[in-house]
Parts: C-alpha cells; structure tokens; sequence
C-alpha cells in the first residue's frame, strides 16, 4: 500500500519504496525542488535560499547515498526514481512544484522528467546536457580511479576547477578548502556511483518526450558540462530555452548568486526583489 507523506518544515526523512530521502524545507509558496552536484552537497544552495524562500517553498534533496538518503542502484534512471517517488508520496503539487538542478542534480532532473514528468511543473536545469562525449567520460572514470586508491582527498583539486574558472579561484583562494571540506566529507561510494551514472547516461534520444517548459543554464566558462552540451539539449526538447551567463562556471548559484536569481527569477516567479 501507498503511504502518502506530509513534509514539515525543517529536516525531515521520507520513506519511499527504495528506502529514505532527507529533505530540508523552508518558504512559503510553491514548491521548488533543489538537486545538488556531485562536487557539492545540498548546502551549494545556501546562498540562494533566503530569496527563494521569499515566494517559493524551498525543499533542500540529499540527492542518493548523500545525508540520510538511501544509496541506489548506479544508474541516472534509479537516482530520478527516487525524486520521482518522493513526488508520488509527498504533498507535492503537480501544477505549481518545480525542479532545479544542477550538474548531477539536473541530470536527475532531466531522469524525473522523463519518467515522471507529470508529476511536476517547470523544470530548470543548470549545468545540464543528454549525454556526454567520450573526453568528458574519461574524466569522470580518471575521478573514480582516483577515488579508488586516494579516498576523495584524490579528486579536491581536480573537481573544485571543474566548480570555478580558474579567475574566480584566483580572486577567492579560500574557496579552495572551503569547497574541499564538503568532498571529504562525501560517501566515495556514493560518489563512484554518481560519476558512473553519468558515464553511462544517454538521452539523446528520449529528451523529445519531455513536455515540461524548461530553462537551461550554462556559465560560458564551464568546462564539466560547457555550453555545446546545453545547446545540444535544447535543440532536442520541445518546450526549452537556453540562457548562457557570462563569465560563470559550473555553480552560477556559489560564484554569484544575485545574478544566477536574476537570470532565473522570471522563470521561477519570483519577487522582483
């Protein structure tokens, strides 16, 4: 039997068919969804909650084997199940909820979409593609095997660049341990799954069946998922645009958050405040 949750605000732990996914919640208004990178955690969206909140209900996801949330199988197709099963259980709204994602995270994005697309609203995704080429894929096996035989410690260095432009890491040094705080403490096992699901990840095909009005958001200085990549996503769906932001890397939201609002705020319907 289906077991219908009600989310509270604060940090909550939903039961779904696969096991568990911690939420954090916050806001008043419709809901938005957060997914996080696989270079980041959840926290990655702290410095736009606060105007989020304002006019949406913010739900914080600990995307698969990250917080309390169950480690599933390695797999894009699994990892949205569990967003899509979260919808199905919870008090979501399907004509107002909305997804934002980044990196993995939209990756999981897109997945719901796919298999559950009627479960929500608008979907935007920041860092975002079908698939990756090969040069792309080989970085993400060098990161697992350097996962394998270093711990995370191996991939700090390798993935904060794959986070910044090397100009923002210059003017913000900092960032650097900052940033590498949150890799060591991720799950390497987690993490092996991820950079494996997205290895094997092909939508290149199936992206035309996705209805939901879509925004796609791409820093021209982001060299994980850069902007050939977005335009080749947009060109396959039928409802999406592309907005490319100037001078950005892969986490608009961490490297100027003021602006990444501004570029998605009449997206989302946020106040112009």
């Amino acid at each position: 039997m289906e077991v219908m949750a009600t989310i509270s605000h604060g940090s909550s732990v939903v039961e779904i068919e696969s096991g568990w996914v911690s939420v954090e919640r916050t806001g008043e208004g419709p809901d938005l969804l957060l997914l996080h990178s696989l270079l980041t955690d959840r926290r990655a969206f702290e410095p736009i909650v606060e105007s989020l909140s304002k006019t949406r209900t913010v739900n914080l996801i600990d995307l698969p084997g990250f917080g309390e949330t169950t480690l599933v199988d390695p797999t894009i197709d699994a990892q949205s199940e569990v967003i899509g099963s979260l919808l199905t259980v919870a008090d979501y709204d399907p004509a107002t909820t909305a997804l934002l994602g980044n990196g993995w995270g939209a990756f999981v994005a897109l997945g719901t979409a796919l298999n559950f697309g009627s479960l929500f609203d608008r979907l935007l995704l920041v860092g975002c593609g079908s698939t990756f080429p090969e040069p792309a894929k080989e970085s993400f096996r060098a990161m697992i095997g350097a996962v394998e035989s270093e711990g995370m410690t191996g991939v700090i260095d390798t993935a904060v660049r794959r986070i910044f432009p090397e100009s923002y890491l210059a003017d913000h040094p900092g960032v650097i341990e900052e940033r590498g705080d949150v890799l060591r403490a991720t799950s390497p096992t987690a993490f092996v799954a991820a950079c494996q699901a997205l290895i094997d990840m092909d939508y290149t095909d199936p992206i035309g069946d996705v209805l939901n009005s879509t925004l796609v958001v791409v820093g021209d200085q982001d060299e994980a998922t850069p902007p050939a990549m977005a335009e080749d996503l947009v060109a396959g769906m039928p409802n999406a645009a592309r907005v490319e932001m100037r001078g950005i890397g892969h986490a608009p939201q961490l490297q100027d958050p003021n602006r990444f609002l501004e570029t998605v705020g009449g997206f989302l319907g946020l106040d112009a405040t």
